[in-house]
Order: C-alpha cells, then sequence, then structure tokens
C-alpha cells in the first residue's frame, strides 16, 4: 500500500503519524517528541463537571480531527503521544475550534500548560483533562537532538 499526500486529507496527518508510531512500532527514537509513555493513561484526568481550562489561554499548539466515534479517553491518549502536552480539550463537534477541525467531527486540542479551571460556558460541550506528571524512566532513555 502505497499513499500519496493527495490521497491523505490534510487534517488526518497528525492521526495517521500517531497511529503509524504505535501500530507499526517505528523506529522513533529520534523524534522523543513523539515517545508514548504506556504509563501515561492511567494518568489521565478529566477535569470537574461545569469547569473547564481556560478556553482563552495561548497554551493550545495543536488542533487534531478525530474520528467521528472520538471520545474525550481518545482524546487524553492522543494527548500521552506528544511530550509537549500537559492537558487538553475535547470538543465534541469540532466546528468552532478552527485549525484542522470541522463541524459534525469531534477535535482534540493538545495544550502545553495547565491553564486554571473556570466556570464552563451555558451550552458549551466542551470537556477538557491533564495528564500526570510521570516519573523518569529507567535507561535506556531515547536520543534527543
Amino acid at each position: 500500500l502505497c499513499l500519496t499526500s493527495r490521497q491523505i486529507p490534510p487534517e488526518m496527518v497528525p492521526l495517521l503519524f500517531l497511529f503509524l508510531i504505535e501500530a507499526q512500532g517505528l523506529d522513533v527514537s529520534g523524534y522523543p517528541r513523539y515517545h508514548f509513555d504506556r504509563r501515561c493513561p492511567a494518568g489521565l484526568t478529566q477535569d470537574p463537571s461545569g469547569k473547564v481550562r481556560n478556553l482563552t489561554a495561548k497554551s493550545r499548539y495543536l488542533t487534531t480531527k478525530m474520528n467521528i466515534h472520538g471520545s474525550i479517553n481518545e482524546c487524553g491518549v492522543l494527548c500521552c503521544h506528544d511530550w509537549s502536552c500537559e492537558s487538553f480539550e475535547y470538543h465534541p463537534d469540532g466546528g468552532s475550534v478552527g485549525g484542522n477541525c470541522t463541524a459534525g467531527n469531534p477535535c482534540c486540542v493538545f495544550r502545553d500548560d495547565v491553564d486554571p479551571l473556570v466556570t464552563v460556558e451555558s451550552g458549551s460541550n466542551v470537556i477538557t483533562g491533564t495528564r500526570s506528571k510521570l516519573p523518569s524512566s529507567s535507561p535506556p532513555y531515547p536520543k534527543s537532538s
């Protein structure tokens, strides 16, 4: 199977990359940013009902259009694949997010900070969460550049 860039929708590239890392066992030792720590999903925390991380904060750095059946849990696991991601937003209908997200598809937004909790706006269905700070792993460590 060989796909060209014309056959892959641009909004699917980040998800495809993460999928290939996991499914194909690709060597990403040269890309420590995408090193998946299997301990991470157990440390994901959804923020309390009625509260979200400040949605106007400047910590948002990546929007990822998700599969139509995407969930808050899947959004958190995607965050676990990127060492810069410290918290995340899940938008069940990604139309208002921008970036590569579209109405009708869930969207996951990565954040490089844990912004303060604020009261959610009436009618909003956005859910936010954080990933835990994991202790260092034992060697060997991935190489960084």
